[in-house]
């Protein structure tokens, strides 16, 4: 009963990344994780029971990596799959880790340690697809406002609390008010952000932005011999807006075939020619590194006058499809998967000028996960967040909704829009209170314009980083520490804490 139990708290989780409107299922995710673990019979049999329910929980939630590992990568099938068992198998460590230290702390320990460990495990556990408890509410915009405070961070931490506090034994209602009193603060205090942030929005310079979806199959784009007529078919779709933009956003490696770093290109290399507005295009680069090609993902800017404004590399690239993790000391494992890039890094966040008040922050793919660099990028200057990404390699799967889930949380953590364009879509505009604003049909051909704000506001969030996290570090270490020095020092049951009574005959 208890694995039932901890495998259907594991499934909940799951399903409200599954299935967005499912987001009340993740307030008891963890009820059964923080029920069982404390009172488990040894620590070893408390972080199995949380391995469990951390397998329950990423096995369903993020299966679609196995089609990303065996098409992005070019895995056999059953590699991707032994791939996928090892990353699911890792990213239950996290649970695994929590219960065993609300085991070594007990059933007494304070009902602020399992959400404080928790939400410690969610910042420092290195998952490949960085998920937060709070994601999982993205339907609920004045939860979402917290996020310009300390990202989802403080929402997950309510959550779990409000679970442990339901869960704690013996039952007392009474233990219930201060979760409730810190959820209903959070939607209190977000319904009264969202109309001053939409003031500062209405108030901010108007800037149209032209996205364009050109739904290119994978296989169309692995052929050189298309690569010409797949970039005509981006040229037609802008060309088919109902108006001219203030910037056409185009997705990530629109234009494969390699755009030099270090001069202008030649006219026949091109994105668009005669293009009407300024252009935000991705593109395969290179330049030469002791005279061999080192080749990037790149964001370039190309003015009206067809010059190139400016380029950005991207910096965080994806394990099995941009390059092959420790490759470099095992050159062997490049022949599983010949299809995998070896692109190099990018350095420095990239923020393009448009115009004087247009400064817009371009990120790669997966890199609108990352809240430390888009940080960094809007402290660059941005006003502008703009994402290009090609996610057809994750099909028409919750892959494309969990990207987009996480990724907007991004535009409340630093009050920007955030302009998401994608090859096969999601592509999506969110504005900087959460809010879908606009997208695209899923596999389809399709473009569209839509008016953004130009925002330069700064937030807490945005300037103190993760302290509200780091808090949560502290509080585990020293909750812990101070439950388990307490347990050391209670006596065994039936002892006196006083000098024990002489047993003489």
């Amino acid at each position: 009963m208890r694995l039932l139990l901890l495998a259907a708290g594991g499934a909940a989780i799951a399903l409200s990344f599954l299935v967005p409107s499912a987001w009340p299922a993740a307030w008891v995710g963890l009820a059964p994780l923080f029920a069982f673990a404390p009172r488990a019979a040894s620590r070893r049999e408390a972080m199995l029971e949380g391995w469990w329910a951390g397998l329950a929980t990423n096995v369903p939630a993020f299966f679609w990596l196995v089609r990303t590992i065996h098409r992005f990568g070019g895995f056999p099938l059953p590699v991707a799959l032994f791939f996928y068992a090892v990353l699911a198998s890792f990213g239950a460590l996290q649970f695994a880790i929590v219960a065993g230290v609300l085991r070594r702390a007990g059933p007494s320990a304070s009902l602020l340690l399992a959400p404080a460990a928790w939400t410690a495990s969610e910042f420092l556990f290195p998952n490949l697809f960085p998920w937060r408890l709070g994601h999982s509410q993205r339907d609920l915009l004045p939860l979402l406002q917290v996020g310009e405070l300390g990202g989802p961070y403080p929402l997950s931490f309510a959550m779990g609390w409000l679970a442990n506090a339901a869960v704690h034994r013996p039952f007392d209602a009474r233990r219930l008010g201060l979760p409730l009193v810190a959820v209903a603060a959070i939607a209190s205090w977000g319904a009264w952000r969202i109309g001053h942030v939409d003031a500062e929005v209405a108030a901010a310079p108007a800037f149209s932005v032209g996205v364009v979806q050109g739904n290119v199959g994978l296989d169309e784009k692995r052929h050189s011999d298309r690569f010409e007529d797949n970039v005509g078919r981006y040229r037609r779709l802008s060309l088919d807006l109902p108006r001219t933009p203030d910037l056409l956003v185009w997705p990530e490696t629109v234009v494969e075939w390699g755009i030099p770093h270090d001069a202008d290109p030649p006219a026949e290399l091109d994105a668009f020619p005669g293009a009407p507005t300024p252009l935000l295009f991705g593109a395969i680069s290179w330049s030469r590194r002791k005279g061999s090609p080192v080749w990037y993902n790149s964001a370039f800017l190309r003015g009206a006058d067809g010059r190139l404004r400016g380029a950005y590399d991207k910096i965080v690239l994806m394990p099995f499809g941009e390059f092959i993790p420790f490759a470099s000391t095992w050159p062997w494992l490049k022949t599983l998967s010949p299809a995998t890039g070896d692109f190099a890094q990018g350095a420095g966040p990239g923020v393009l000028d448009v115009a004087p008040a247009a400064k817009v922050g371009a990120l790669i793919c997966y890199e609108d996960l990352l809240s430390g660099h888009v940080r960094a990028t809007v402290d660059a200057g941005a006003t502008l967040l703009a994402t290009l990404a090609n996610d057809a390699w994750f099909g028409n799967t919750a892959a494309l909704h969990q990207h987009e889930m996480l990724a907007l949380w991004r535009a409340v953590e630093n009050r920007r829009f955030l302009v998401r364009a994608t090859n096969t879509g999601l592509t999506s505009v969110v504005d900087p209170v959460g809010r879908r604003v606009a997208s695209l049909p899923v596999e389809r051909q399709a473009g569209e314009v839509v008016e953004t704000r130009l925002l330069d506001g700064d937030t807490p969030y945005r300037r103190f980083g993760d302290v509200f996290a780091w808090a949560t570090v502290v509080a585990t270490a020293w909750l812990a520490r101070a439950r388990s020095s307490a347990a050391g020092s209670t006596p065994p049951a039936g002892e006196s804490a006083g000098p024990r009574a002489s047993r003489g005959g």
